[in-house]
């Protein structure tokens, strides 16, 4: 189907241009018309408008960052709140997001809404941009004639994911400079020495052995690593991986608050846009980040369409802590199970920070000893051995 692209004014006399697909002029002008538009100016294209099609390796080399997103929704928020058009709001976002990817999505959804598809439709047709959860959310917004709200709720919770993932970056970039300077004092120092010297064997043989004795401090990571990328599309063995995760020493603990604030975040955010529980559970437990946890919420949802409570039912969880049930009978009793939510994830935040800064503190001492525990020592019991070994040979040349 030949592309044509457009200009026209809307009600106000403000131009709009734009880009569609129909088989002819008489098409495009029919449809601008009846969506209140005075059509100026037709032209067909002989090829697609610029930007409409995104390129495969834009999923590899541009991606759209939950930043662009959350700017995109509380934009779009603001626009539809002053009463723009939904399409003219996607129109204006289309020529002037940051991003070049998005950019391009919004020049392929402007023009279906413009048809009148429902726009969480068109943001289904890009999963890797737009997540199950932002997709609920909107169509919650459509079928309750609340879009505007639901607008605002997913710019608020990209706030909130970026936020938390922030926290998590700032946490572990202590550790992070502590291990390099570990590796580079233990491993690049000696080599140095062997470089100035001239010793080049004596070099090879140095970078050999601290690898070596950095192989069983990094060896695990790896591993996990690998399991983790290679075993990825089997649902049974990610399970498995990320119930683990909550039972590791010092990060276990660290992982199920995150995702328990996750979780309820999400939920919050779903169930306080309409969605009932049914549909925002499942939503919920994909957002929370861990298998374990979304599989078992999944199981429950059976349940909660019969009418039992989401409350009774997390009770034999073994993920969810007495207070996040506590706190849900409390919503349940007094009809305000979003809000509840919202606060039990400000609080496992709160905690899942603390917690990291003290798994950072124990983790830096336990990396100095092993660094010293595998390359320093070593080089010092061999540096004494030698000090002592020439004393020895001293002592016995003296008593010849």
């Amino acid at each position: 189907m030949p592309t044509f692209q457009y200009e026209a004014r809307d009600k106000s006399g403000n131009l709009v241009t734009g880009s569609m697909e129909a088989s002819d002029e008489r098409t495009i002008a029919a449809q601008l018309r009846e969506a209140g538009f005075w059509v100026t100016a037709i032209r067909r294209t002989s090829r697609s408008a610029p930007g409409t099609h995104a390129s495969p390796l834009d999923g590899l080399f541009l991606r759209v960052r939950l930043v662009d997103l959350a700017v995109f929704f509380r934009e779009l928020h603001t626009m539809v709140k002053a009463g723009m058009s939904l399409y003219r709001a996607l129109d204006v976002q289309a020529n002037n997001a940051a991003n070049p990817r998005l950019r391009r999505i919004l020049r392929e959804m402007a023009p279906a809404v413009l048809e009148g598809k429902p726009l969480s439709g068109e943001m289904a047709k890009f999963p890797t941009v737009f997540s199950p959860l932002l997709i609920g959310l909107v169509k919650a917004g459509e079928v309750g004639g609340m879009l505007e709200r639901t607008l605002l709720d997913a710019a608020n919770y990209l706030d909130r994911e970026i936020e938390l993932r922030r926290k998590i970056h700032r946490a572990l970039i202590y550790p992070a400079i502590v291990c390099i300077v570990a590796f580079l004092v233990g491993a690049f120092v000696p080599v140095a020495t062997d470089v100035v010297n001239g010793r080049w064997i004596a070099l090879f043989v140095s970078i050999l052995t601290n690898l070596i004795a950095l192989l069983p401090f990094i060896a695990p990571f790896v591993a996990l690593w690998l399991i983790n990328r290679m075993m990825s599309p089997t649902a049974g063995v990610r399970k498995a991986i990320d119930a683990l995760k909550l039972y590791v020493p010092l990060w276990g603990s660290v992982a199920r608050k995150f995702a328990l604030a996750k979780f309820c975040r999400a939920l919050s955010a779903l169930y306080g846009a309409g969605l009932p529980l049914s549909q925002s559970l499942p939503l919920a437990a994909d957002a929370c980040g861990n298998a374990a946890i979304g599989s078992h919420v999944k199981s429950i949802v059976p349940h909660v369409e019969k009418g039992t409570k989401l409350s009774d039912l997390l009770r034999q969880s073994p993920y969810f802590t007495p207070m996040v049930i506590q706190m849900m009978v409390t919503g349940e009793e007094t009809g305000s199970l979003d809000a509840v939510l919202a606060h039990v994830a400000d609080h496992y935040e709160a905690e899942a920070e603390v917690a990291v800064n003290q798994m950072v503190i124990v983790g830096s001492v336990l990396l100095f000893l092993l660094v010293a525990f595998f390359v320093v020592l070593p080089r010092l019991i061999g540096f004494y051995t030698g000090y002592f070994h020439n004393i020895f040979q001293e002592a016995e040349k003296i008593a010849e």
